[in-house]
């Protein structure tokens, strides 16, 4: 995310692009400089979803909280693969923390 976008706990709540989304994460935290990474690879045509398929387990991103976020802030379609992995709490885009300092993020 560039350094404009808002960083802290409900950042995304206003992200249009967010807006509305009915994807839920099971992680409580992202991080900018991570998100910002993949916007310019996939900006760049630099991206490859091969190896790099978000995992949804129904409406619940499962792996790829990031390359989610940044697929949906350039407009490009993200490429998912259904995964049986448990989920025990699940998180709405306006509940995350995008986390400014975060490189890369573990959560």
């Amino acid at each position: 995310m560039p350094d404009k976008r808002p960083t802290g706990r409900g950042a995304l709540a206003n992200v249009p692009e967010l807006t509305g989304d009915l994807f839920l994460a099971r992680q409580p935290a992202v991080s900018a400089p991570k998100i910002e990474e993949m916007m310019q690879m996939m900006r760049g045509g630099a991206w490859d979803w091969t190896g790099r398929e978000i995992k949804i387990n129904g409406s619940v991103i499962i792996d790829g909280h990031h390359r989610y976020i940044a697929a949906r802030l350039t407009g490009i379609e993200p490429v998912f693969l259904v995964s049986t992995e448990p989920v025990h709490r699940t998180f709405a885009w306006r509940e995350l923390t995008v986390d400014s300092k975060r490189w890369p993020g573990s959560y």
